[in-house]
């Protein structure tokens, strides 16, 4: 068995363990439970991706193949040391991060471990901020 395979074993089998009654729609989603309900670890915040425009300023349909994903979206979850970031800032980040499901929703986690490696390159201004 490859690793990776093994991995996902693992994953699944522990989910099942802490939630026997919920219905799996995938290794890495727990569809009983919300943002709401997530706490970051340490160095990280949870992102909603800002959906990608299919629509042009002229009008014009974009197909969904020539959709480009947004590197921009809303702080949903923080953790407990963060000072820089609040729910509900909008952040620009580089296109990486971990995929998360929570309740049919995708979200990204974004790790902060300095400047260099982080993958939150900014935040926009908050309303009254200077």
């Amino acid at each position: 068995m490859a690793p990776a395979e093994e991995v996902r074993q693992k994953k699944s089998a522990a989910l099942a363990t802490m939630y026997p009654d919920a219905e799996r729609t995938g290794a890495d989603s727990v569809p009983d439970r919300t943002i709401e309900d997530f706490i970051c670890a340490i160095g990280t915040i949870a992102v909603s991706r800002w959906e990608p425009e299919k629509i042009t300023a002229g009008g014009i349909h974009i197909p969904p193949q020539f959709e480009e994903e947004r590197s921009i979206g809303d702080v949903v979850s923080v953790a407990s040391d963060e000072g820089d970031y609040q729910i509900g800032d909008v952040v620009m980040f580089r296109g990486c991060g971990t995929p998360m499901s929570l309740a049919g929703q995708e979200y990204l986690l974004l790790q902060r471990m300095g400047a260099i490696d982080d993958d939150i390159l900014g935040r926009f201004k908050r309303d009254g901020e200077s």
